[in-house]
Order: C-alpha cells, then structure tokens, then sequence
C-alpha cells in the first residue's frame, strides 16, 4: 500500500514548481560535517533522548578516532525538543537553515515526527528515524532504523499467546503510536485465538491518575497487560498496579522500550515484563558494544536499543560515505536505499522501495533486574504498509 499524507504531497508539490527554496544542495565544508540530532533531552521521555545521544556519540567518536569521513571530523548538533512537538519543529528548522546539516537523527515520538515533516520535505534533507513506530510513514528522505509492528507488536503476542497467557487487556498512551500497534495487537490476538478483554487509553502529557485504570485491569482477570506508555506514564502504571497487589496475578508486556526500565530503584517488581525488540544488552554476541557505551557512559549505564538503532543509523550514515557517496543530503538519501550496514547484533538492510530496516529481532524478559533474551527471532523485514512514491 502507497501512501502520501495531502501535507506531504503539498510539500512536495512545491518542491516541484520552484517554490521553496530550502531545497539547495548541502555540503560539507571544511574540516567538519555536521548531523542534527533533535532529541528529549529533559522533560519524562529524556530516558529515551539520552539513549538515543548514546548511540549517536559513539558513533561519532569511533568515527573520528578512524580519521573521520573523507578526512572530515564528524559534529552532532543537538536540539533538545522536550517530547513536544512545536519545540521539535523548530528545532528542525533551525537545523535545515544551516546549509551544511547533512542529515537530522530523531526525534523520538510520531508527534514530534509528523510536526517537522514539512520542514524536512522542503529542506531534502535525509531524517534518520531510529525509534520503533506504528508504520504507514514512507518518503524519499525518511530513513527508518528501528521496528514496526510486523516486527515487535506481532511477534511479541504470538509468543505472549502461546506461552504465557491467552487473555490480553492493552493500556496505551493516546497519540499515534500506541493507537497503531494495537490495532495490530488486538488482530493478532484474534488470529492468534486469544481473548480481549479491554483496551484503555491515558493521556500522553500531564499527571494521569491509574487506579482506576488498575481497578479496570483487575476486574476482568487479565492474563498479560500489553503496555504503550512511554517514559514516566510506564511507570504511573507499574507502580499502582503493584501497590494494588495486581503484579503478582499477571504478566506485563512492553511494546516500546523495554530495557529503558530496568532502573535501578524499581528492579524487583513480581511480574516480569516481556518484550520484543533488536538488541538485549546482556547478548554475548554485542559485548564489545555495551562495553564502548559504558566506556564514555559509565559501568552501570544500561544499554537499550534505542542506543543501538541510533548508533546503526550513523553506522549506515557512514557506510555511504566512506563507499563513495557525494558528501551532500541529496548523496546520502540517494545512498542509503537499498543498504546493508554492520549493526552489534548482526547485518540490517534498508529496503529499497521502503526506506524501513529488516533487523535481528529477539524475545526478551526482564525479571528480577536483569534482562534477558528468551527467543531469537532471527532477521525479520519490515512491513511498513508504505511504499517510497517515485520522484
């Protein structure tokens, strides 16, 4: 399915007829090379942002410590957005008025996406997406390097179903995100033969009350609780659900995160809390990535794959370059379709036609504190339900 939202198709439209100009060639200058990177640096999904800068930093330095790219030292600009989309968008187009931005890493929620896109569309700069999402997103400067639902949402309640439980209730924030992969869950629910029993949806920003989202849970005897809240929102309902004794009755699930909630402080909750996602830190197969993480970090810092996905975005970033590509935004959009790139866990390739990754994939449970993989998945390819329109 090809789809182009009618903001998008007007950016591009004007693109065409001459009239923005914000579409100039960029290039590298000098003895630099600049990346945006527009991240929730503060505010309750900084937990995310500062994973993300993990990865992207050190990228940056194994880069430089090579020699750089095309001799040139590799600079990440950072905006911080706050997780508010205004903030994102104008964060965007502070970046895309510096003509020698190569490319913009981030952001992380779909809000703060789609409130830049007409920015990036006119500027043809290269976005570089490495938060997972609920799909339909495609263009010809959107890169996608982390999941969609083929991907995390399906995997995660055929194994939840055959495995744990077979009576589902979802919790999830109200945006896009949440809204999207459940309608993937509760479909695969019923092709799966569970039983749903009940979806609620929290808002994203301001204080949320969950006891009676809790209360609502328990009533109906849940099996698994299948949760979309990110950041602070995830833990509002861990911590009522334990103080209401529902932990101990029932499995939790993520679709999002996962290992940004192994914190230290809320380590030995009763239920585990399972997952489906590209990277575990605790595979023996990506030690000598968590061990460089924690090298500019420090030894306690947990490891998750938004800071894999991220550092896989500037590791595909480099690829091109360092292969020949032309040192410009239009060089590296029309070097990345198509590519396969070196991630910890193994090769990822961007798909031609959808600019989304086929990534190693695992089941993952944290229990007790430490995370752990349950399952290898093995490579699965994206399903975005979109496809990049031909120029």
């Amino acid at each position: 399915m090809t789809r182009l939202s009618r903001r998008r198709f007007l950016a591009s439209s004007a693109l065409a007829a001459g009239g923005l100009c914000l579409g100039a060639p960029a290039l590298a200058t000098g003895d630099v090379i600049e990346i945006g990177a527009i991240l929730p640096l503060s505010g309750d999904l900084a937990v995310f942002g500062h994973q993300a800068r993990l990865g992207l930093e050190l990228a940056a330095k194994e880069i430089n410590e090579a020699g750089g790219l095309r001799d040139r030292k590799v600079v990440i600009l950072y905006e911080d957005d706050k997780g508010d989309p205004e903030l994102g968008a104008a964060a965007a187009q502070r970046l895309v008025a510096r003509q020698h931005v190569l490319a913009i890493a981030g952001p992380i929620t779909s809000a703060s996406r789609d409130a830049m896109a007409d920015t990036v569309a006119a500027a043809q700069i290269p976005l570089l997406y490495a938060t997972d999402y609920e799909g339909g997103d495609c263009g010809r400067y959107w890169f996608y390097f982390s999941t969609v639902p083929n991907q995390n949402a399906v995997p995660l309640i055929t194994y939840l179903n055959q495995n744990i439980g077979q009576k589902f209730y979802l919790v999830g924030a109200d945006y896009a995100w949440p809204r999207g992969l459940f309608d993937v869950a509760e479909a695969t629910i019923e092709a799966e033969g569970g039983t749903m029993l009940g979806k609620l949806f929290v808002p994203l920003t301001g204080d949320v009350d969950f006891e009676p989202v809790v209360q609502a849970v328990a009533a109906v005897g849940a099996d698994v609780v299948v949760l979309a809240l990110p950041g602070a929102k995830h833990w509002g309902f861990v911590d009522a659900a334990d103080r209401a004794g529902l932990l101990d009755t029932l499995t939790l699930a993520d679709l999002g995160g996962l290992a940004t909630y192994l914190d230290k402080d809320r380590r030995q909750y009763a239920a585990p809390l399972y997952g489906c996602v590209p990277f575990v830190e605790t595979d023996p197969g990506v030690q000598d990535f968590v061990e460089a993480v924690r090298a500019i970090s420090g030894e306690d810092t947990v490891v998750t794959s938004y800071a894999m996905t991220h550092y896989g975005a500037m590791t595909a970033l480099r690829t091109v370059l360092e292969e020949g590509g032309a040192v410009s935004r239009e060089g590296i959009a029309g070097g990345l379709p198509g590519l396969t790139y070196a991630l910890p866990t193994g090769q990822a390739e961007i798909g031609s036609n959808t600019h989304h990754c086929a990534l190693p994939m695992f089941i993952a449970r944290i229990d007790g504190g430490k995370i752990e993989v349950v399952e290898n998945l093995g490579t699965l390819p994206a399903e975005p339900g979109c496809l990049v329109l031909p120029n």
